[in-house]
């Protein structure tokens, strides 16, 4: 079942005991949490029948022990067990132990006066494990995965619409690549533009620019294409704005090794013949972020980005060895890298 599907059975008051929510897109996640708490148990009932609970705080038998007790001076319960990562081939990082037959058991006959909703936030389920195939064959398993390009685009101008508020072309191409193809972000960024608007409701290019900030990873790919291009008042300028942000210098670099890194691996593929459908199967990437990089390497010879990967795997090396510090040791090679041959 997807996101609207599971909308539809709420709202039609088809709500079942055990449902099992899992996938990235926090936006689907948070909303349906919310929304089984409002329609399943009365407003001034929800302070004593809804519970909440972490799952790398607590154990699934608390939660299920949870669910098995009768609601308290209501009809209706609501049991919230999160961060379900036992339903996944991750190590667990908490000393929590999770007894899963607790679960098993109560899947077999669950009570009818509570609905027990267990959020795994995850890419993947460990699809061998019992109690994932019993949660498949006994709850109603809920994809809450990110939308693919097409379909967040249409969804941002469907809520856009509900809002009376409309998109340029252009302006919906930024808004979407600065919300880094996230719903949750782009709901969030789409009230604040809700409130800039005037009585047109017209969403222009110069608003997304100056209302919705750039994400990290946006501002590192600037950072990229600045130090190719040599471009030293750029790059720094880019460099004191993640700085002014609170990235600490480790982190950027690890971004920069990353996305240079990709720009090598989409070099040597497309000279081996990959197609762009190869490449995203290959390396497992967003395709507007493949996108970026194929523009990038048509721009820049093998020979350059792998001399940049050199140099940043060195300077990886010095800051952790301790030879040099960090705080300066980056902008101390942006400046060296622009001005080697732009003088």
């Amino acid at each position: 079942m997807n996101y609207q599907e599971a909308l539809m059975t709420i709202k039609n008051g088809d709500v079942k005991s055990v449902y099992l929510l899992y996938g990235t897109e926090r936006y689907f996640v948070e909303d349906l949490t919310k929304r089984f708490q409002n329609e399943v148990v009365n407003k001034d009932d929800q302070s004593l029948n809804v519970v909440t609970l972490d799952m790398t705080q607590q154990s699934v038998q608390t939660a299920v022990k949870e669910a098995e007790t009768l609601p308290f001076f209501g009809d209706k319960k609501v049991v919230i067990a999160l961060n379900c990562s036992f339903l996944t081939g991750q190590q667990a990082k908490s000393s929590i132990e999770h007894d899963v037959s607790y679960l098993e058991n109560y899947l077999k006959n669950p009570l009818v006066d509570t609905t027990l909703v267990l959020v795994a936030p995850y890419e993947k389920l460990d699809q061998r494990k019992k109690i994932v195939k019993s949660l498949r064959k006994n709850a109603i398993v809920i994809d809450c995965h990110p939308l693919d390009e097409k379909t967040l685009r249409d969804y941002v101008i469907r809520s856009a619409d509900n809002a009376t508020l409309k998109f340029t072309k252009e302006s919906l191409n930024l808004f979407v690549e600065r919300t880094d193809f996230s719903l949750d972000k782009a709901i969030n960024e789409l009230d604040k533009l809700n409130l800039a608007t005037d009585d047109s409701g017209k969403i222009t290019t110069q608003m997304v620019l100056e209302l919705v900030p750039k994400t990290t990873e946006e501002s590192v790919f600037d950072l990229v294409n600045q130090l190719l291009a040599r471009k030293l008042v750029d790059c720094l300028e880019t460099y004191q704005e993640l700085l002014s942000q609170k990235e600490e210098p480790i982190r950027i670099l690890a971004l920069l090794m990353s996305q240079f890194r990709l720009l090598l691996q989409v070099s040597y593929l497309q000279r081996s013949g990959y197609q762009t459908p190869d490449l995203l199967k290959a390396l497992k990437v967003h395709q507007y972020r493949l996108k970026l990089a194929q523009q990038s390497v048509r721009r820049y010879s093998t020979r350059l980005l792998e001399e940049v990967v050199v140099m940043l795997n060195q300077l990886d090396y010095d800051i952790k060895t301790g030879r040099v510090k960090p705080e300066i040791a980056l902008e101390l090679m942006l400046i060296r890298f622009c001005r080697d041959k732009a003088s």
